[in-house]
């Protein structure tokens, strides 16, 4: 009676909380974010030698992340999020994990996000073409792409919510729909003891490689880093609910040289195609010239503020 206790109470502390597998989750959300902010603070302080890093963004993160992810499925048992927060896959029908099993998680953690990666992007490229002009090729092909993919997003996230639910009910050991269909879920590693201190004395003597130690700072130095991406998303949210008001006000710009662009675009220098006025500096554009000059610099041409898609509005003259 005893045994069978105990063996419940093992079972029932080696499955993780909820918020502990959510926290891995929103990790491992926020990879793909910050390599992208760095690729475009790398390209907007030299466009010259990182230019290639905006053209090749998803395709180098996706062959960075499928090293990392698969480095920590094939020796730890989980991926580097899960890893940070102490935890490890299993399959829940054989409850160990196979070289199939890792074949599964890899697909799920690195193939799956890039793919909804390249399909956000189309998706949001078709939208700003059906706003921006009428003359679209296959409209209606389009319109119904983009709402089947709007749609099973939402049902995705439903389903989502509904297997939080049985997981905290107990009724499944896996917390998401992808754990599901895969039949995976997630455990506590099992720590073991060292046998060996990590001291300089061990060190100097060769009981220790050089090789385990190295491959310790690197892991350790990952882990550190994704401990650090959440502090900055945190961070980032932080400042989006602060009060502007609170902010000091910027000076005016002073330029160089006087323009005059009454009725014409600073960019392209002719009359406005489908007017857009930027908030932060007030000068007014195409459409087109000031989201192509976003997306490539990230600031207004005119006064060189930093600027954003959001910062941005059409103007109608009716």
């Amino acid at each position: 009676m005893a045994e069978n206790s105990a063996h419940l109470t093992a079972n029932l502390q080696s499955k993780p909380s909820l918020f502990e597998v959510v926290a891995a989750e929103s990790l491992s959300a926020t990879f793909y974010p910050a390599f992208r902010r760095v690729s475009q603070f790398l390209v907007l302080r030299n466009p010259e030698k990182f230019s290639f890093l905006e053209r090749y963004c998803d395709d180098i993160f996706l062959l960075v992340n499928g090293l990392l992810q698969s480095y920590y499925l094939k020796n730890r048992g989980g991926t580097l999020a899960e890893v940070f927060y102490g935890l490890t896959r299993f399959s829940t029908d054989s409850k160990s994990l196979s070289q199939k099993d890792q074949s599964l998680a890899f697909f799920c953690s690195v193939i799956l996000p890039y793919l909804r990666i390249k399909a956000d992007k189309i998706i949001a490229r078709w939208k700003d073409q059906l706003r921006e002009s009428a003359a679209v090729s296959r409209v209606q092909l389009k319109q119904l792409v983009i709402r089947i993919y709007e749609t099973s997003i939402g049902v995705h996230e439903c389903l989502k919510i509904a297997q939080y639910i049985a997981y905290l009910a107990n009724y499944s050991t896996s917390h998401t729909p992808i754990f599901r269909v895969i039949r995976q879920g997630l455990t506590y590693i099992q720590t073991e003891e060292e046998s060996i201190d990590w001291t300089w004395k061990n060190l100097l003597k060769g009981h220790l490689r050089i090789s385990t130690v190295l491959s310790e700072i690197i892991l350790r130095s990952l882990e550190f880093s994704a401990f650090f991406i959440q502090f900055l998303q945190w961070w980032q949210t932080e400042a989006q609910h602060t009060d502007l008001t609170s902010l000091p006000t910027p000076k005016y710009p002073v330029l160089k040289r006087d323009f005059n662009y009454q009725d014409i675009c600073p960019i392209c220098l002719s009359k406005y195609t489908r007017p857009t006025c930027c908030a932060i500096s007030g000068y007014i554009y195409c459409y087109k010239c000031i989201v192509t000059a976003i997306e490539r610099k990230g600031i207004c041409p005119a006064s060189n503020y930093p600027i954003s898609i959001d910062d941005i509005f059409l103007l109608y003259d009716n």
